[in-house]
């Protein structure tokens, strides 16, 4: 059986990996990358905006699905993808000293502060991460 590069098979694959990363949050990073794949695979085949368009909807439904869920049930002190958070501040802080190390250095922090505090370390010493 020969191998055929289907638009639609390739976006519903794109499609229920986001799904799967708005489950467990993982390597968002992937998804740029995703869609610069797409426009190599398929430019030839269809038209660039048409496959640029329809990767970009099928990469975002998913997290507007989320967005949506998130606020309808979800208790209102929480943060979405919180425990991405605390994995990336212990990547950012001296080489994965694991997703805890932010408990150790902030006792007392909130969730929602725990995304920018992991930013600004990345900011001020890239090399860590």
């Amino acid at each position: 059986m020969p191998r055929t590069k289907s638009l639609k098979h390739a976006l519903s694959g794109l499609g229920l990996l986001c799904l799967a990363l708005n489950a467990r949050a993982g390597a968002f990073f992937i998804l740029p990358i995703l869609v610069l794949w797409f426009l190599m695979t398929f430019y030839p085949k269809t038209r660039l905006w048409r496959t640029l368009g329809l990767s970009i909807i099928v990469v975002m439904l998913p997290f507007v699905f989320n967005f949506l869920l998130f606020k309808t049930i979800a208790d209102q002190r929480s943060t979405p993808f919180s425990n991405y958070s605390y994995t990336l501040y212990g990547l950012a802080s001296s080489g994965n000293k694991g997703w805890t190390q932010v408990i150790y250095d902030y006792p007392n922090i909130q969730e929602s502060e725990i995304m920018s505090l992991a930013i600004q370390k990345i900011r001020s010493d890239p090399v860590l991460f």
